[in-house]
């Protein structure tokens, strides 16, 4: 992306696929997170900032050339990885984020995942601040969803943590399926 950023290039149809899919999904890996007023960002961060933006960039770029307006969109879905790994202390700086105990809503999603960004992906904050059409590229706001497994202490060897689906029985992973399955149907949704 760096590459394409920087010089044309002759582009390969995959590439060209790529470009052109209505969709970007990035992934935030939440243990790298920290609450150190300091250092918010850390090397990783900043250079993944820093990739990120430009990579959008080039999408929009790309997209803008195209000579349907239908394909002058793009939809985001950032996923934060690693959710389990995110410590308490980054969780609170930020505000929790959505967990099964708490608010689910649309809004509460993207107010967590623009705090996120604005703290930890300035870059990026700043390519999403623009508002939907000031890149000539129509961009709704990112949607955010949560990923995370916790392995059970106790046992040997390591497994990973369920809970039960109470009072419909059976069991799923400590992270809720529902967040797997919002996002299948997000992917879906925008595809169409």
């Amino acid at each position: 992306m760096a590459e394409l950023a920087e010089h044309d290039a002759v582009l390969s149809p995959a590439t060209r696929r790529l470009l052109g899919s209505r969709i970007i999904l990035p992934l935030v890996d939440a243990s790298r997170l920290t609450a150190d007023p300091d250092d918010p960002l850390g090397p990783l961060n900043a250079r993944y900032d820093r990739q990120l933006a430009a990579a959008l960039g080039v999408v929009v770029r790309y997209r803008l050339a195209l000579p349907h307006r239908r394909d002058r969109v793009l939809e985001t879905v950032f996923v934060l990885t690693k959710y389990d790994r995110c410590t308490s202390e980054a969780r609170d700086f930020l505000g929790p984020p959505p967990d099964q105990d708490s608010d689910r809503s649309a809004t509460a999603r993207s107010a967590w995942g623009s705090r996120l960004l604005d703290r930890y992906l300035p870059r990026v904050h700043a390519f999403f601040s623009g508002g939907e059409s000031v890149h000539g590229v129509r961009i709704p706001p990112p949607r955010w969803f949560y990923s995370g497994l916790s392995t059970d202490a106790a046992a040997s060897p390591p497994r990973i943590a369920r809970r039960s689906l109470a009072p419909f029985g059976g069991w799923e992973p400590e992270y809720p399926f529902t967040e797997y399955r919002g996002l299948i149907r997000t992917l879906v949704r925008a595809a169409e």
